[in-house]
């Protein structure tokens, strides 16, 4: 059977984590090759959001983990 058809709510999870996480790192890079200041900002809140994200799904799935 196929995987992807067997779990795709786990698919889905990874491949936002892996959004995630990819913006957390090259975000704040991101900002410094933007060449006006709407985009500097942008990109340094989306660093950011995506750094508070990873934690946060992290502590959350980490207390699912206990509940089991």
């Amino acid at each position: 059977m196929n995987t992807f058809q067997k779990y795709p709510k786990d698919w889905c999870i990874v491949a936002a984590v892996a959004l995630t996480a990819f913006l957390a790192v090259s975000a704040d890079g991101f900002s410094d090759l933007a060449n006006k200041a709407f985009w500097w900002n942008f990109w340094s809140i989306i660093h950011v959001a995506a750094i508070i994200a990873c934690v946060g799904g992290w502590i959350y799935l980490k207390g699912k983990d206990k509940q089991r």
